[in-house]
């Protein structure tokens, strides 16, 4: 048997409708309301033209010509019109302040029906937003203008501020840190002795490739026409690798400084570092290329001085000695006198002061008229102590037979040199000598 089961029809679903929320009903009172006053609106624009054209047709009507009675018929039917536009306008007023009476929680944009009110209340304007906005306003807000006086107090405020900072940089005049002398170098470029200062810091630090940086960069900083500023950064350089660096660092620095500086002063200033090290065989080796260079002229006497007195401080006295010689034979008799008096004091400091005294006196009995010579060695014997020898070259002095020109000034010595050393007795001989002399004397002073 067959079963045939009886078809069933699919249900269908109802779908379920929101409630309305108050905002719903809000919002539909509200359409209509407008669709009220729409209507009034309406009704009001045909009644006026339903008057204009009752009042047209009496006019021209035989029955009512009169004036009178169609300006009666008018007013009346105005003044129907008057009341029904204030209910009207009643309405209307009634709808603003209920529009007016939604709450500020109406979403503008972005609503659908069933909503949850959590979700309306996500719409709501932050508070810390308009917080925010306010906070921008007041900093937009312009700053009042200052007056001459004002901003001239303030500019003295700020400079006064800055010259207390810099001088926070410097201890005694001498700045105390890189920015120090930074600042220090950015007014006096080509100072040579604040570069070579800068460098000692940073030796004092053991900073021994900073205060090398500094040096290159001062000979780059520098003036090509400060030659005096260059050659001494050059000579700090020189004595800086000498004493941190290497030979052949040493050498490439000091042929580099030749070729940029006079090589004349340059070799002098390193015969100086060699000197101050007591390196003697680096010291000669100097002393024979720096005289190999050396010319014939006045200038010259210089290279041969220097280089006997670097000698005589080191104890070389032969050597030195063997210079002197050299230069005699080599330079102009013009300046043997010089170079004879210079070496004289050399030897009487460093050497033996008995021959700087027979240096002296052979040179003076070759040249009596020599009064400069008389007046060094004086000099010499008075600061070495030997005042009474000093006292009888003086004397020796004024027996010459030399004009008054020249013998002036060899009395005004001996009278200074009673006066500091000698006592009343003493002064008052040489007094007495100097009216003798101006008595005899044909010419006056």
């Amino acid at each position: 048997m067959l079963i045939i089961s009886k078809t069933t029809k699919p249900k269908k679903f109802k779908k379920k409708v929101a409630e309305p929320t108050k905002v719903n009903k809000v919002s539909s009172e509200k359409i209509k309301e407008s669709q009220k006053t729409e209507k009034l609106e309406a009704k009001l624009k045909k009644k006026k033209s339903k008057l204009n054209t009752e009042t047209q047709s009496s006019v021209e009507h035989p029955a009512m010509k009169n004036r009178t009675f169609a300006s009666n018929v008018f007013h009346q039917k105005y003044e129907e019109m008057d009341v029904e536009e204030q209910q009207s306008e009643k309405l209307l007023a009634k709808s603003t302040t209920q529009s007016n009476s939604i709450p500020d929680s109406l979403p503008q944009v972005g609503f659908t029906w069933g909503m949850a009110m959590e979700d309306l209340n996500l719409l709501k304007p932050n508070q810390d937003d308009s917080e925010d906005e306010e906070e921008e306003v007041e900093i937009k807000k312009v700053k009042p203008k200052l007056t001459k006086a004002e901003k001239l107090a303030a500019a003295k405020a700020e400079e006064a501020r800055i010259r207390q900072a810099e001088d926070e940089l410097l201890q005694n005049g001498e700045p105390v840190s890189p920015d120090g002398f930074d600042r220090m170098l950015l007014g006096q470029p080509n100072n040579s002795e604040l570069w070579v200062k800068y460098m000692a810091y940073h030796l004092q630090a053991t900073e021994i490739e900073k205060a090398r940086s500094i040096a290159r960069r001062a000979l780059t900083v520098i003036n090509i026409r400060n030659e005096e500023d260059r050659l001494n950064v050059w000579t700090s350089l020189l004595n800086l690798e000498h004493l941190y660096g290497t030979k052949e660092s040493l050498q490439e620095c000091l042929h580099e400084a030749v070729r940029c500086n006079d090589e004349t002063k340059v070799y002098m200033n390193m015969m100086e570092i060699y000197a101050a090290s007591a390196q003697i065989r680096d010291l000669e080796s100097t002393v024979k290329l720096l005289l190999k260079k050396a010319g014939q002229t006045h200038s010259s006497v210089n290279i041969y001085l220097q280089c006997a007195t670097l000698l005589l401080r080191l104890g070389q006295k032969d050597t030195a000695r063997h210079i002197l010689q050299r230069g005699l034979n080599n330079l102009p008799p013009a300046v043997h006198v010089t170079l004879i008096t210079r070496f004289a004091l050399a030897e009487n400091k460093f050497g033996d002061a008995s021959r700087a005294q027979a240096l002296l006196e052979h040179t003076l009995t070759s040249y009596p008229a020599r009064v400069d010579v008389w007046g060094v060695y004086v000099d010499m014997l008075v600061k070495s102590d030997r005042v009474d020898l000093g006292r009888q070259v003086i004397q020796r002095a004024v027996t010459q037979k030399l004009p008054p020109k020249k013998l002036k000034p060899l009395y005004m010595k001996w009278l200074k040199l009673e006066e500091q050393y000698g006592d009343a007795e003493a002064v008052e001989n040489v007094k007495k000598e100097i009216e003798q002399y101006v008595r005899n004397s044909k010419n006056k002073w």
